[in-house]
């Protein structure tokens, strides 16, 4: 969701603007959302609801990113992750506006604990690797992240039931395949056969985006993270990669970016070395910068 919101001189809060992908993670329209921006703040869970206050407030006095994590629960008794960004601007009159984007950050956080619990059935495998094998593959075969492993020599031996989802390729058609090869995009070969290589040697990668072509030439892009998979006795036996379908963060985020660009109103960013990395339309227009010169 990307919105403007604004808290005037005297403390009051709004909401200017936002897209209607407001409805898909709070369950309130637009025009809803516009008209009384406490409906979406009420959803906040108590335990955050400091936490929000708080980073705003801070954000405000201090004119820096606002950065948030938080749970939600919907009208409807959904309880979701949401992720906030934002950067602030001090208008005339004293009032501060920020720009920014919300994800629905459900599915990543869902991930995580998945993540938790295989390890946690991992190392019962150690102890009871006849009983808990059964378990664990399912577990893998069944997550809700598209998982995929490779032995030795990158060639695929484990795709679970949400890779064959996002990708349309079933366990049978992947299995001995060249992971590499056969499903990135050429530009990307060599990058992510050097993260599954590393790995390959014990070091293991997060958040790497990486672009993988479906059955049906759709362009996937998959946040991965790939961990050295090891036997009973330590050795090295190949790579566990998990995933994350972030194609629509991604457009998100590309949305965002345009809005920057395009909004009227100056807006620059840097880095923690004071550098800039940012440099919308109307800041190159009021300065006479482009952004190639800053």
């Amino acid at each position: 969701m990307v919105y403007s919101f604004k808290i005037d001189q005297n403390n009051q809060a709004s909401l200017l603007d936002c897209n209607d992908y407001v409805y898909n993670i709070y369950e309130i329209t637009k025009n809803e959302a516009l008209k009384d921006v406490s409906l979406l703040f009420n959803q906040t869970k108590e335990p955050y609801r400091e936490k929000l206050a708080e980073t705003i407030k801070k954000s405000q006095q201090n004119l820096t990113l606002f950065e948030y994590e938080g749970k939600i629960t919907t009208p409807s008794r959904k309880e979701k992750w949401t992720t906030c960004q934002a950067w602030p601007k001090k208008q005339n009159d004293g009032s501060v506006i920020w720009t920014g984007i919300v994800l629905d950050t459900t599915e990543k956080n869902r991930i995580k604990e998945e993540k938790k619990i295989a390890e946690i059935e991992a190392e019962k495998l150690e102890q009871e690797k006849d009983a808990l094998g059964i378990e664990l593959t399912q577990l893998i075969d069944t997550a809700n992240a598209p998982i995929f492993g490779i032995d030795k020599k990158g060639n695929v031996n484990e795709w679970n039931q949400k890779a064959e989802e996002i990708t349309g390729y079933s366990k049978e058609e992947v299995r001995g395949k060249s992971f590499v090869e056969t499903y990135i995009t050429d530009e990307y070969k060599e990058s992510v056969n050097d993260v599954l290589t590393r790995a390959l040697q014990g070091e293991e990668t997060a958040n790497y985006e990486v672009p993988i072509y479906s059955k049906y030439g759709v362009r996937i892009m998959v946040l991965l993270n790939a961990t050295t998979r090891r036997n009973t006795r330590g050795e090295v036996i190949g790579v566990v990669g998990v995933g994350q379908d972030i194609t629509e963060i991604n457009e998100t985020k590309e949305e965002l970016t345009q809005l920057i660009d395009t909004a009227n109103a100056p807006i620059f960013g840097i880095d923690k070395k004071g550098n800039v990395n940012e440099w919308n339309q109307k800041a190159e227009e009021i300065t006479g910068y482009s952004k190639e010169e800053v």
